[in-house]
């Protein structure tokens, strides 16, 4: 244990993927929407889990059996490599889940980025940051999300295997708009969602990035918007509308839905748009949670 520090309780964010050009492609963690981790020096030898709360019971109470346990038995097997030795070490980890479950928020890649990075910061950093990527992968969450949880930021996901990322440079004063309603994935999968801006993903990404790189809001707008709408007469054809028509740059579902969100280049527009948008869920009987986010540039950290 003399390698170990005391207790401490790791946050780290949820995120927003699937942002334009398909699956694996983009991913951004927002602030102020967290999962959390308690990891604490243990007399029993290995990984416990300990207590698990705020999961409405859907997470396995078996650690081997949860994303967050596949990576953190990942990370345990490498330390070996690393000149930790396991054999008289111990940790209980608890849940603090804070970031609701199946709405295309990153799931369990907060949580398997606050485990990782608490166990590491624990052990004296035997792993550089960027090295953490490997054992989370073994989760098998999104390699996307991961990266947003583990590292902040907007990010690129430019090769799967082995994953590496390019961090996009942010002009300042971007803002998410989202709605998560209380409805199963598969509803909003049942619209045809359609991402494609017109240009090949290298025009688009161009785009992008001269967008942030000089804060055109213009230009982000259409390398973001999409030029196919929704479906006319489905929900989301509507939120986009009144998302376009308060001067937001973009408007789809995250992941595989059903969660909304909508990029906005200051509070008041989001604001005005969570007003209207907030009705038409009322009007719907519909229960959703919704937030006005700004991006978070730290991604898992000690609190």
């Amino acid at each position: 244990m003399s390698k170990a520090q005391l207790g401490v309780k790791i946050k780290a964010p949820a995120s927003l993927s699937q942002l334009s050009w398909g699956p694996g492609c983009m991913a951004v963690a927002l602030e102020g929407l967290a999962d959390e981790v308690i990891i604490r020096p243990s007399p029993k030898l290995g990984l416990q889990l300990l207590e698990v709360t705020g999961d409405q019971k859907q997470l396995s109470r078996n650690l081997a059996e949860t994303a967050m346990g596949k990576a953190a038995l990942a990370f345990w097997a490498l330390l070996p490599n690393y000149g930790v030795e396991t054999e008289t070490l111990g940790f209980e980890l608890e849940v603090r889940k804070k970031i609701p479950f199946g709405l295309g928020l990153g799931n369990e890649a907060a949580l398997v980025a606050a485990c990782l990075y608490g166990l590491n910061k624990q052990l004296k950093s035997p792993l550089m940051p960027k090295e953490l990527i490997a054992p989370a992968l073994a989760s098998g969450c999104a390699a996307e999300d991961l990266v947003a949880s583990l590292y902040g930021g907007w990010n690129l996901i430019v090769q799967e295997s082995p994953c590496q990322w390019r961090r996009m440079a942010l002009p300042k004063g971007l803002y998410f708009l989202v709605f998560a309603p209380k409805i199963k994935a598969h509803q909003a999968q049942l619209e045809e969602i359609a991402l494609k801006t017109g240009k090949s993903s290298s025009q688009a990404l161009s785009a992008l990035s001269w967008a942030f790189n000089y804060s055109d809001f213009r230009l982000l707008e259409d390398a973001l918007w999409p030029q196919a709408w929704a479906e006319e007469g489905s929900f989301l054809r509507e939120v986009q509308e009144i998302v376009h028509s308060e001067g937001g740059l973009s408007c789809h579902y995250s992941g595989q839905g059903p969660t909304i969100a909508a990029l906005f280049n200051n509070t008041l527009k989001a604001e005005e748009a969570q007003s209207a948008i907030l009705a038409r869920y009322k009007a719907k009987k519909q229960r959703v949670k919704s937030w006005i986010l700004s991006i978070d540039q730290e991604g898992a950290i000690i609190e």
